[in-house]
């Protein structure tokens, strides 16, 4: 009877060996695909980092823009205005080129 026994626990333990192993293999492939997961979110932030400067830089260059435009406007405003104030002071001249 106790042969018997023996050999019922053994098998036991072979069928808890057989699924203990079967789990590492899942558990070892589980491990592989999550290392994979972390590279490729890891290349994905590395990658949005770069969009993000690269988008700060136009965003800096495109405010520079404008203000330059902004003071050029300003500028034409300013000789609009003394145009004005010297065709008022002197007289209809026709400003014609002669060569």
């Amino acid at each position: 009877m106790s042969e018997q026994l023996l050999q019922q626990v053994l098998s036991k333990l072979d069928s808890m060996d057989s699924h203990l192993n079967h789990l590492e293999t899942k558990m070892d492939k589980m491990q592989s695909q999550l290392k994979e997961n972390i590279e490729l979110v890891n290349v994905i932030c590395d990658r949005l980092e770069k969009k993000d400067a690269k988008l700060k830089s136009i965003a800096i260059n495109l405010h520079h823009t404008h203000s330059e435009i902004v003071t050029v406007k300003e500028a034409v405003a300013v000789m609009k205005v003394k145009m004005n104030s010297l065709s008022k002071k002197q007289p209809s001249t026709n400003w014609t080129y002669s060569s």
